[in-house]
């Protein structure tokens, strides 16, 4: 929508945070990952998308679910909160 291409007064910021719970058996590895998401007027993220991906599917995959869980404060615009696209990059090392 046009409101995600508006600069907010006040940019979205994480209140609660969801790391992934990656198994051993992925590691050893070092990578990293951006995603793309869309936090709603109600904090909530409605979209997770990998635009860099860590080369491997199953890590990119476990990540992305653990942000669809993190709740925000959402974005302001003229007084009203409102969405937000934003980027979140990860670095991963995994011994």
């Amino acid at each position: 929508t046009d409101l995600l291409k508006q600069k907010p007064d006040k940019n979205a910021m994480v209140l609660h945070r969801f790391m992934p719970s990656i198994p051993l058996t992925y590691g050893p590895f070092e990578g990293a990952i951006d995603i793309r998401l869309i936090i709603e007027a109600d904090g909530s993220v409605r979209d997770a998308e990998i635009v860099s991906s860590s080369g491997r599917p199953e890590i990119d995959d476990l990540y992305a679910a653990a942000i669809r869980r993190w709740v925000y404060s959402p974005a302001v615009l003229h007084g009203k909160p409102v969405p937000q696209l934003v980027r979140q990059p990860f670095l991963i090392s995994l011994k």
